[in-house]
C-alpha cells in the first residue's frame, strides 16, 4: 500500500513553506517510478526505510541521502525509485521559501540535489539565531 499524507503549513509559516508530505510506500508494494519533472519549488526530504534510487537519463543511479535538498528543476531531471519500505517526509517551499529562511541564493541548488548538512553548515549559526528570535514558529503538522 501506498500512503501519501498532505498538510498544509500554519499560517506564520506560508510565505516560506507550501506544504508538507509524508510518504510510506507498504512492505509488500511493487517499485512505484515518479519522475521529477520542471518545478519552481525547492524540496527539503528525509528519507528512512528503503533508500531512494534516481535514475538519470544518462543511465547513473543514484541513491539519495537522508537528508536533502532537491532544487528547483527547469526540465525532466530524473525518475525517483520508490521501492518497499521507503518512508519519507518533504517540506514543499515557495518558489523563495528556502532562499528566505536559510539565506542560500536560489542559483546554489537550481538542477541540483544536494546533501543538507554540508549545505547549510555554514549558514547554520545565522538561520539558528533568526530561528530562536522567532519563538512564535511551530510547524504545526
Amino acid at each position: 500500500m501506498h500512503v501519501l499524507k498532505v498538510r498544509r503549513p500554519r499560517p506564520e509559516l506560508r510565505p516560506y513553506v507550501r506544504t508538507f508530505v509524508q510518504r510510506n510506500i507498504g512492505r509488500t508494494t511493487s517499485v512505484v517510478v515518479e519522475p521529477t519533472t520542471a518545478q519552481l519549488e525547492q524540496i527539503l526530504a528525509f528519507d528512512f526505510g528503503t533508500p531512494v534510487e534516481a535514475l538519470y537519463p544518462d543511465g547513473r543511479v543514484q541513491l539519495i541521502d537522508a537528508t536533502s535538498v532537491g532544487g528547483a528543476q527547469t526540465s525532466f531531471a530524473c525518475h525517483m525509485h520508490l521501492r518497499a519500505g521507503a518512508e519519507s517526509f518533504g517540506v514543499f517551499f515557495q518558489p523563495t521559501g528556502f532562499s528566505l529562511l536559510f539565506g542560500i541564493p536560489i542559483y546554489e541548488i537550481t538542477i541540483a540535489r544536494a546533501i543538507l548538512v554540508p549545505l547549510l553548515a555554514s549558514r547554520s549559526a545565522r538561520f539558528g539565531t533568526r530561528w530562536g528570535k522567532a519563538p512564535h514558529l511551530r510547524i504545526g503538522y
